[in-house]
């Protein structure tokens, strides 16, 4: 009987290895803009009430977003669509990193930058059955989830020293910085994989 597949195996295919650094930096950094949103909301207002609501909107957009958005992934090529989702998250995470932004224009552009995640997220779990076949597949599946819990608990630490060392606006900057290695990484990383056939003419 065969072996089921290491860590290590599944971690060594070079496409797989890409798209799981890539998703946790990007929820590294989601987590990251939450808290920076969070802390640049508090001290503008100084209302624990409105610092609440703009941190549960940025939870919301993508159970909304997610049955509008998945579709485009199967349209258009997975990578195609990875690499422009990542680089529109960045400008408008670009954006919010502008001193002087009314709350409510923060507000909404932490909602359409966690809106847009689940496109992304579509894309990346098509594409991973094309990189990793069988027993190679549960196991990165099992993997990523993992990272990501991780990830996300250990951003909001992350997020909270960076803020308190650099500031929320410089924070945000780097974060928008962070998505052009990501972007890079999948563009070397992962192959152009064709669209689904039901959209081949």
């Amino acid at each position: 009987m065969a072996s089921r597949p290491t860590i290590r195996e599944v971690v060594g295919v070079a496409e797989f290895r890409a798209l799981w650094i890539a998703h946790a930096q990007s929820r590294l950094g989601d987590q990251l803009a939450r808290v920076a949103i969070a802390v640049l909301v508090f001290d503008r207002t100084e209302s624990a009430a409105v610092t609440a609501l703009t941190y549960a909107l940025s939870f919301l957009p993508s159970l909304v977003s997610a049955p509008l958005l998945t579709g485009l992934a199967d349209r258009f090529p997975r990578r195609t669509v990875m690499v422009v989702t990542d680089l529109s998250r960045a400008g408008l995470v670009t954006a919010m990193a502008i001193p002087g932004l009314p709350v409510a224009v923060l507000a909404a552009l932490l909602i359409v930058v966690v809106g847009l995640q689940p496109l992304y997220s579509a894309a990346r779990n098509a594409i991973l059955p094309t990189v990793l076949e069988g027993d190679r597949y549960v196991v990165g599946v099992g993997l990523a989830n993992a990272t990501d819990s991780i990830v996300q608990v250990a951003g909001f630490a992350a997020g909270g020293a960076l803020v308190g060392l650099t500031g929320s606006h410089v924070a945000l900057a780097l974060n928008a910085s962070s998505g052009l290695p990501r972007r890079d990484c999948k563009r070397s990383k992962v192959s152009v994989s064709p669209l689904p056939e039901r959209w081949q003419a």
